[in-house]
Order: C-alpha cells, then sequence, then structure tokens
C-alpha cells in the first residue's frame, strides 16, 4: 500500500511470522527502513518508497527514533543549530520526559523511539489523532503499522471480524479508537502512546483536550484567543507550503474564515464541488463562489455526478486504510483529484 509503514519489536526472534522475515529481507537500511537487533531482541521499521519523503530518522548511541509526518516542534525547547529530529534525540537524551516531548510536539505524525539500553519501545500518536497507528500484541512480540490489512495479512489468515467494530462503523459511520474491523487489532488513541518492552506493554495518555482549555474572563477574550490560534495555526501550516496554494472553500464559517487568514500569507486558488442536477439540496457552490468573489480569490468550480461516484469507487476501495461512512468522502475524493492539476 502507498504511504504505509510496519514495523515489529520481538524480544523472542522465535515468534517471527514468516510474513516478517520476508518484509525484513527486503529493507535498505535508511532507504526503506532499518534492523535492530541485540542480544535476542530484534526491532524494526520498513516503509514503502511512496512514504519517503515523510519519513525522518534520529540516531545516537543509545535512541533510535523514527516519526512519519508532519510535524512543528516548539521553539522554546528546540536547538536552533540542528536538525529537528536530533533535536528530539538530544531532548529524550537529556533526560526530558516523553509526556513531555510529545505535548510540544504538534502536527499529524507518528513517532517510534527505540531505546537500545534498557530494550524497550514506544510508539506514539498526535494529540488528535490524524495519523492514525494500528497494532496487535503476538507472543514474544508487538506489530504495529499505518493499515490494519498490512497487519491481517501477517496474521495468515487467523483472524475474525471485531462485533464492536462492526456496530460502531454502522452506528457513526466510522470506527472510533481503539477499536478496528478486528478482533485483537487495536488503534493507538488520539494523545497515547504505547510502551513495550519484554515485561509489559500499555498505554499513556499524555495528552487531553480538558487540561488545555484556556478560561476566559469574557466573549471578548474568547474571540481574541481563538483568532490568534488560529492565524497561527494557518500560518504554521501555510508559510512552507508551495504557491499556489490550494484550499477547499464551501462557503460556510470554517472554510471562509480559512480562506481569509490564509490569503494574507499565500497565493490563493479556491475550489468548491456542485452537483448535478444542481438542484441536489447539499449544493452550496453558490456560496463558495460568492465568498471567493468577495475575497478577490479565483475559484475552481467542478461538478459531481453519480457517474464521477461510480468511477472513483475502486479508487477509494483500494486506498482507503477503513470504510468510511460519511456521504461526503466521495465529493471530497473527487474535488481533491481536481485541484491535484492546478496547485501543489
Amino acid at each position: 500500500m502507498k504511504n504505509s509503514f510496519i514495523g515489529a519489536y520481538f524480544w523472542e526472534p522465535d515468534h517471527i511470522p514468516n510474513s516478517l522475515y520476508d518484509l525484513m529481507l527486503k529493507i535498505e537500511p535508511n532507504v526503506n527502513g532499518f534492523i535492530i537487533r541485540s542480544e535476542n531482541v530484534i526491532s524494526f521499521i520498513h516503509w514503502t518508497n511512496e512514504l519517503k519523503g515523510k519519513i525522518q530518522l534520529g540516531f545516537s548511541q543509545i535512541i533510535d527514533l523514527c516519526i512519519v509526518g508532519k510535524y512543528f516542534i516548539n521553539k522554546e525547547i528546540i536547538n536552533p543549530s540542528i536538525s529537528p529530529v536530533d533535536s528530539l534525540v538530544s531532548l529524550i537524551l537529556s533526560g526530558k520526559s516523553i509526556n513531555d516531548l510529545l505535548i510540544n510536539l504538534d502536527g499529524e505524525f507518528s513517532i517510534m523511539i527505540w531505546n537500545k539500553e534498557n530494550k524497550s519501545l514506544i510508539i506514539g500518536a498526535d494529540q488528535v489523532g490524524r495519523r492514525i497507528i494500528y497494532y496487535y500484541k503476538i507472543k514474544g512480540g508487538i506489530v504495529w503499522g499505518s493499515h490494519p490489512i498490512q497487519l491481517a495479512k501477517i496474521r495468515d489468515g487467523n483472524l475474525k471480524w471485531s462485533k464492536e467494530g462492526i456496530n460502531l462503523y454502522f452506528a457513526l459511520k466510522g470506527i472510533p479508537a481503539p477499536w478496528s474491523l478486528f478482533t485483537d487489532i487495536y488503534k493507538l488513541p488520539s494523545g497515547h502512546y504505547l510502551f513495550a518492552n519484554k515485561n509489559e506493554i500499555h498505554k499513556n495518555n499524555y495528552w487531553m483536550v480538558k487540561n488545555y482549555v484556556n478560561k476566559t474572563s469574557s466573549f471578548e477574550e474568547a474571540q481574541q484567543n481563538l483568532r490568534k490560534l488560529l492565524i497561527n495555526s494557518i500560518y504554521t501550516n501555510v508559510e512552507k507550503a508551495s504557491e499556489p496554494l490550494g484550499l477547499f472553500l464551501s462557503g460556510g464559517l470554517d472554510s471562509t474564515i480559512i480562506a481569509t487568514i490564509a490569503k494574507k500569507i499565500a497565493t490563493l486558488h479556491a475550489f468548491t464541488v456542485g452537483y448535478t442536477p444542481e438542484t441536489y439540496y447539499m449544493d452550496e457552490s453558490h456560496y463558495a463562489i460568492e465568498v471567493a468573489k468577495e475575497l478577490k480569490v479565483p475559484i475552481h468550480l467542478y461538478r459531481f455526478t453519480s457517474k464521477d461516484a461510480l468511477t472513483l469507487i475502486p479508487t477509494y476501495l483500494a486506498s482507503s486504510i477503513e470504510p468510511i461512512g460519511d456521504m461526503a468522502f466521495l465529493p471530497q475524493l473527487f474535488l481533491a483529484n481536481k485541484a491535484a492539476f492546478n496547485v501543489h
């Protein structure tokens, strides 16, 4: 699968499935993965070529670190003279706790930290779960990855559907952590990290939104706080992006606010989806066009038909990590494909 990775940690290497050995044989060090062997312990990660640009590695005599995705480090703790990933390694070596380290990271990321000294593994997910990590425990080890199908294949057919996962899918149109479609394969909840060694495997909750809610004295102060957070967040994500920048605009409050701020930072092109026939009740394209006109932003309108839906279903099935019951997903995928031809 594109943009995927899989890792494993075995303190009893005799229990490594043959399918994982096959993956290990394909690993070219630091090109599409790495392998660590020490005192009958094996830990490794393997990633696809498509993910290479989103992988950063940091190594030391004690710590090996791999981080996947887009992340930002609190500038107050970073060492500007070295790379961000080396800063993370340095912070761990200096004794900074994993909780403090992860709290100071922002973005969409998965992080894996291997301690060669005490033979322990930490797998962390970002605060709101934008990058999902699946894992399952096996005799003598633990396996994790970005896609549940990868883990299912490794189990060599020893797999059962999860009744809880299926019930949640039909009730919620998706499956929240820690459940998945399969029994014994779990999602790491957002704001959590998993600690594993030969003696124990447990989850730790390092971030909860209720602990970071700023209590304000007035509505006006809340407005100012929200404005500041929005500007900082959008600027952080936009400042290093290639231009022109593409933005999905529905004409609603959320996308209009983002467009208004982003327009001041980068050259902006808006994209919106309409429906055929135009009377379809979800068509908001006319609102998007009005907003784009007001902001003086070029807008690209693409109309989505039932024929487009049928064409996209095979792509959706091949690329989705889990089934999604939200009917807006296909139009969004359609619009993303169109936008990719115009912006970066």
